[in-house]
């Protein structure tokens, strides 16, 4: 039994992790210490996502390796985009600290769940 709820607690995490997103300029974009998982909207209306270690941005010029969505349908890429051209960016990255008190919490409710399980099956 013990087993089982660590395999559910550790499967509930990986499954709930959180991340963090939100719109970021150019300049935070390239203040950043760590790359992060990346959108970015040009403004001749295209979308392009890149992962944290496929792209790099280079004075004036992002580029790397990714997906450029299309009418729904992505299409793998290497693209060169020149800052001027990216209308908005939206920056995506794991939170550490909200996946742990989230997983504090799982174990408290299923803790909880498997005691009144307990006390429920074995009536006083």
């Amino acid at each position: 039994m013990k087993t089982a709820l660590r395999v559910l607690v550790a499967s509930l995490l990986f499954t709930t992790a959180c991340y963090n997103t939100g719109i970021v300029t150019k300049e935070e974009l390239r203040a950043r210490n760590e790359p992060v998982d990346i959108t970015v909207w040009t403004r001749d209306s295209l979308t392009y996502r890149f992962s944290k270690e496929h792209y790099s941005i280079l004075g004036d010029t992002l580029s790397g390796s990714g997906v450029r969505l299309s009418a729904g349908m992505p299409d793998s890429v290497v693209a060169t985009i020149a800052l001027a051209d990216i209308s908005s960016i939206e920056a995506t990255e794991f939170s550490e600290g909200k996946s742990v008190l989230l997983g504090f919490g799982i174990v408290i409710i299923a803790t909880g769940g498997l005691i009144l399980i307990g006390i429920s099956s074995n009536p006083p």
